[in-house]
């Protein structure tokens, strides 16, 4: 039998194992590197989801707040349109501004859904611009604009009709 001597086969490796173990192992670091990358983009993505969600709950409190002040009414007929800004401070400490307008949309119609206690009830439409931005100080910062509208008894009328709930 021909046997060849163990020290002969190892010879003729001559490192080809040390080769491939070095290749996996830059195959295995360059995946790693490449899931930790995509893990940071990840959190960034949810990160600024969570700060534009935060900003657009504060741009609609701007929508849906001037539909339950009647008193500014008066002061939107005297100057055409009314301006607020206000900050909101979460309790982690960041803060969001909110800027609205509400302007009165020129002339007024008749109600015609008795919503109003009458239908010849004069009733006026207006417009809300709300914006809600948060408070970064780089360009991270989020800016949301919302619109809506809102119908209204003329403040003239005011007085003398009853709201009647829908």
């Amino acid at each position: 039998m021909n046997k060849r001597p163990l020290t002969h086969s190892l010879v003729k490796q001559q490192g080809a194992a040390l080769i491939v173990a070095l290749m996996l192992l830059i195959i295995l670091t360059m995946l790693g590197i490449s899931a930790i990358d995509s893990t940071k983009l990840e959190t960034q993505m949810a990160a600024n989801l969570i700060e534009y969600n935060q900003a657009f709950q504060v741009s609609e409190i701007g929508v849906r707040e001037p539909s339950t002040y009647v008193a500014e009414l008066d002061t939107i007929e005297t100057q055409g349109y009314l301006t607020v800004s206000k900050t909101f401070v979460r309790d982690d400490k960041r803060q969001y501004q909110l800027d609205y307008t509400t302007s009165r949309i020129p002339g007024e119609h008749t109600d015609a859904t008795g919503k109003y206690g009458a239908n010849t009830a004069k009733i006026a439409d207006y417009v809300i611009e709300s914006i809600g931005r948060s408070e970064k100080d780089n360009d991270e910062a989020v800016n949301v604009e919302l619109r809506g509208g809102m119908s209204r008894p003329t403040p003239a009328a005011k007085g003398t009709l009853t709201t009647s709930e829908e």
